[in-house]
């Protein structure tokens, strides 16, 4: 089948980008756009939950999925910091859940858009584009023409080009437009998102979580760390101080109808030291709070050591993990922290993650090191062979008491099974 295929504009938006290819083949709605890239692709016997809409945009687009999705998506600064699986290139092969549910999923309620910036498109490349710094969270003004942003509501709003939906926008609040223009902590912020948003790989949590911690401490600011009784000064309180309360709650909703010396996970999580899995949003508030240059803070998440070792399985490069281990430690791993959890319904790649993981002190190479040991390949391969019959589980293991119980019937019963 004949296909038009515009070319992807400069830092254009992927759903941006899906709209314009439907508006050049005269198609419907996303749903039967997506569906003709997957006839035109050739994906035989594949259908739309087999590939990700931002794989098949990739493959119009001519591009490679790592450099499209690095491009032309927000995932890189969704996914900027990040635990699990950091250092791996975005559009990674084990990134499938990522790309599925996050490469194309906003970042913000509305989409915004420039006046100035679609006047300009239009004269340059005959029509205009979604453009990803507008869709920022907390950006209010256009950096080239220093000027307001005005936003459209979602979710139809990028199936058509920006020039279409000048009719029907909606101007932001005049004091949050204000504050983001003279406020010197929003615009470190907004500039260390720009720069996380052309990082191609994701930096480890707990590695950005000890530089925040390392900070902190340099700066003599002793804030409370922990969730007991609060006895110093909170992050989330000086987030407050620092920024304008309407533009922070468009940021990070809820923070300002926390009482003030109240612990808040989603910032004060910050410095545990750990993968919490917190926003990246959260980080890049805390970062410009903790520096007074963006440069600064931006190069002190990027030089954040990758992959850092600390609180990984300690396992020796001769001994591998009996099939009964692996998958009785993750069964507990899970149920400890979705409790109630069914097996049946968990992710198959979310095993994988583990698995990998465990796997990653083995062989990097994927050469038997000694006689007689198992490759990294072959580890690998032999592990993820075993994953589907977790998805068949019995409903019943969702009990925490048998579950915390290996002898239990049902987990004797789940992990029989070994590797030869």
């Amino acid at each position: 089948m004949s296909l038009i295929r515009p070319e992807p504009l400069p830092d254009e938006l992927a759903n941006g980008y899906a709209g314009r290819i439907r508006q050049h083949n005269g198609w419907i709605d996303e749903k039967c756009t997506m569906r003709e890239l997957l006839r035109w692709s050739g994906r035989h016997g594949q259908t739309l939950r087999d590939v990700p809409p931002v794989e098949l945009l990739a493959k119009a687009a001519g591009m490679n999925l790592h450099s499209f999705v690095h491009e032309h998506s927000m995932l890189p600064l969704r996914r900027a910091i990040t635990s699990n699986s950091p250092g791996e290139l975005l559009g990674g092969a084990r990134q499938t859940t990522a790309l599925w549910s996050l490469a194309m999923r906003p970042m913000r309620p509305h989409a915004y858009l420039c006046p100035r910036c679609i006047a300009e498109d239009v004269g340059f490349h005959g029509e205009s584009y979604w453009r990803r710094e507008h869709q920022i969270p907390g950006r209010y003004r256009c950096v080239r023409h220093e000027c307001a942003l005005s936003y459209v509501s979602l979710p139809k709003a990028y199936l058509a080009g920006p020039a279409a939906c000048l009719g029907a926008v909606h101007q932001a609040p005049q004091g949050v437009h204000e504050q983001s223009q003279s406020s010197n902590a929003i615009e470190r912020y907004l500039d260390i998102c720009s720069c996380l948003l052309h990082v191609d790989t994701p930096r480890d949590e707990l590695a950005v979580s000890r530089v925040a911690k390392a900070r902190v401490k340099a700066l003599n600011l002793g804030f409370h760390v922990g969730k007991g009784a609060v006895t110093k000064a909170l992050l989330s309180d000086r987030l407050r101080l620092n920024f304008d309360g309407a533009w922070l709650e468009s940021v990070i909703p809820g923070l300002m109808n926390v009482p003030r010396g109240k612990f808040w996970s989603p910032v004060d999580r910050v410095l545990l030291n750990n993968r919490s899995g917190m926003s990246v949003i959260a980080y890049a508030l805390v970062f410009a709070v903790l520096y007074d240059c963006a440069d600064d803070a931006a190069n002190a998440i990027i030089s954040a050591e990758l992959l850092s070792t600390k609180g990984r399985p300690n396992l020796k490069m001769g001994r591998l993990p009996s099939y009964e281990q692996l998958r009785v430690g993750y069964i507990l791993a899970q149920i400890n922290r979705n409790r109630w959890r069914k097996l049946d319904r968990m992710e198959t790649d979310r095993l994988e993650r583990v698995v990998q993981t465990l796997l990653l002190d083995y062989n990097p190479l994927g050469e038997a090191s000694r006689k007689n040991k198992m490759s990294y390949a072959e580890v690998r391969g032999a592990l993820l062979a075993a994953i589907n019959p977790i998805r068949n589980a019995p409903t019943e293991i969702n009990s925490i008491r048998a579950v915390r119980n290996p002898g239990h019937p049902l987990v004797k019963d789940l992990v029989r099974e070994r590797l030869d």
